[in-house]
């Protein structure tokens, strides 16, 4: 049985997710002969549902930074862009620097609850397309909250442990036991291919 790699997994599981509008569920995977099994998808991510969260954050992206290019050259359209002077403006020496650009604290509270809040319903971590809808955050606070480390998913089990007294799964564990799965099965599919191989044929 060939392996596919990690791009044409991929790759696979983006076009299913282009073709469906939506994350496809195990069985549809399975039931589809053109995709890999999901369990392969093991030997690459920590598991299936973490396969199908990376590729629809990445199919989330490029959806967005598509209709964001197709705005901006709606707007250059309507509203066309005026020549910039030859000639640009210098800041005087001695002036203040600006200051690096960061949300209010009511801000990074607002985003930080719900990001919280999400992952305790949900158990696990939004993506940045729902945290939009939910709460209009923008890349730019997405940039700010991943540079302080607030967009951590062990941050908010320990935080959601805290609240709610649950236990969650570490993610280092669950892909720890996921790659020893992972391993168990094609130890037992290679044993299995060499029986077949030493089986004589009658």
């Amino acid at each position: 049985m060939i392996k596919r790699t990690k791009e044409e997994l991929h790759e696979d599981l983006l076009k299913k997710i282009e073709e469906l509008g939506r994350k496809p569920t195990f069985q549809e995977v399975r039931q589809d002969p053109a995709m890999a099994d999901p369990n392969e998808y093991a030997y690459h991510y920590r598991s299936f549902s973490d396969a199908v969260d990376q590729v629809w954050q990445a199919y989330s992206f490029r959806k967005t930074e598509k209709e964001a290019r197709a705005r901006t050259e709606e707007r250059r359209t309507v509203y066309p862009q005026a020549k910039k002077p030859v000639a640009t403006m210098v800041p005087l020496k001695g002036t203040v620097p600006k200051t690096k650009w960061q949300p209010s604290p009511e801000r990074i509270e607002e985003l930080r609850q719900f990001y919280l809040d999400y992952f305790i319903e949900n158990d696990t971590m939004p993506t940045f397309v729902e945290a939009e809808k939910a709460v209009k955050m923008t890349r730019r606070e997405l940039s700010f909250m991943r540079s302080k480390f607030l967009l951590e998913k062990t941050y908010y089990i320990r935080e959601a442990t805290k609240i709610t007294g649950k236990e969650y799964i570490d993610p280092w564990l669950e892909h720890n036991q996921n790659s020893i799965i992972a391993n168990r099965m094609r130890r037992e599919q290679e044993m299995l291919e060499k029986q077949l191989e030493n089986t004589p044929i009658e």
